[in-house]
């Protein structure tokens, strides 16, 4: 599928704010650090220049993350990163006589650096031809029922291909910042402007007014969006303007919320159990749709569909993990996403 150049949600990829995400108005921490299997061994005469020393520096302080630094290389690894260290002017690491961890400065470098090192290695295999299966340590991100629905089961799916991947999956409502955060491969809904990010469109999805049987027979069915004024109207907490407005401008101000929620499922449930008329993303209801304990209202005046996309860093070679989960997840989700246009 082609890829194009985008960035994360409405807002851009650096804001925190609330931004379309999956779970609502859209829309931690350090990271976990597989350790290094054996690496294989060649039989081919090592003739390579060794690399530099600010490589090995850099190495040995990614070791200390890993907890693969023996006690007993200190001595020659300690001399190298207080090097690093004057360089940098900043402390990395922090000794005890038991134990030798990294400094928050020294956690945020050696996961740059870690980053880094994988993108050499990389590099290094495809110039020499070696075929090496998919490895190492990859950095999800969705938002979290959309996360719990379709990026979980994938995962889990994703993990039994690939042995040798560890997978951080960081469900939020918050928008994370892939640079910043160090996360490879987002989830966004809707436009995606300009940016450094790449996208790949998996499919789109609705926003859908809803409300239960019980409640349509109690009070009514509306038959514009206008009508919504008089009827009891379930709001995903500090996201009206956005899940209300779209469907008719200055509806939301007219609107009666009779319950405010921060989360979608348990206002899903409100909205079954007969406590009002809800608007919400189309997977967060299909379910229910499909079951007859919510039925679709206003469905003339729905706005158009917003695009789903998988996105990451561009600006170099792309790491063999990171194009491994994109071609194993994208037909997924597509599917997965179509099944519940409801």
């Amino acid at each position: 599928m082609p890829s194009s150049t985008a960035s994360s949600t409405m807002p851009t990829a650096s804001s925190s704010t609330e931004s379309p995400s999956a779970d609502g108005p859209p829309g931690a921490p350090a990271r976990l650090t597989p350790t290094r299997g054996p690496e294989r061994q060649s039989t081919r005469p090592q003739t390579a220049t060794p690399p530099p020393a600010g490589i090995n520096r850099i190495a040995r302080l990614v070791s200390v993350g890993t907890g693969g630094w023996l006690h007993s290389e200190w001595a020659a690894g300690f001399i190298g990163i207080r090097k690093l260290e004057a360089r940098l002017g900043t402390r990395l690491l922090t000794r005890t006589t038991r134990s030798v961890s990294l400094t928050d400065a020294g956690e945020a470098y050696a996961a740059a650096c870690r980053d880094i090192l994988e993108r050499v290695e990389e590099a290094e295999r495809a110039a020499s031809a070696e075929y090496r299966a998919p490895r190492g340590e990859l950095t999800v991100t969705g938002s979290t029922t959309f996360g719990r629905r379709y990026l979980t089961p994938i995962a889990l799916d994703f993990l039994g291909a690939y042995p040798d991947i560890v997978l951080n999956l960081r469900l939020s409502d918050r928008v994370l910042d892939l640079h910043q955060e160090h996360v490879d491969v987002g989830v966004r809904l809707g436009p995606l402007p300009d940016s450094a990010l790449v996208a790949r469109r998996v499919g789109e999805i609705r926003r859908v007014i809803v409300a239960s049987p019980e409640y349509l027979a109690r009070r009514g069915t509306p038959q514009a969006p206008s009508d919504l004024a008089r009827h009891d109207c379930l709001e995903y907490l500090g996201s009206r303007s956005y899940f209300w407005d779209t469907f008719e401008e200055g509806i939301a101000e007219a609107l009666r919320p009779r319950l405010r929620i921060d989360a979608a499922e348990p206002l899903v449930d409100a909205a079954m159990a007969g406590a009002g008329i809800g608007s919400f993303f189309s997977f967060h209801v299909a379910a229910a749709v499909r079951t007859g304990q919510l039925v679709p209202v206003l469905r003339g005046f729905e706005p158009l569909p917003l695009p789903a996309h998988l996105v990451y860093l561009g600006g170099g070679p792309l790491p063999l993990k990171v194009r491994a989960f994109l071609d194993f997840t994208a037909p997924r989700l597509k599917a997965a996403l179509e099944a519940d246009l409801v």
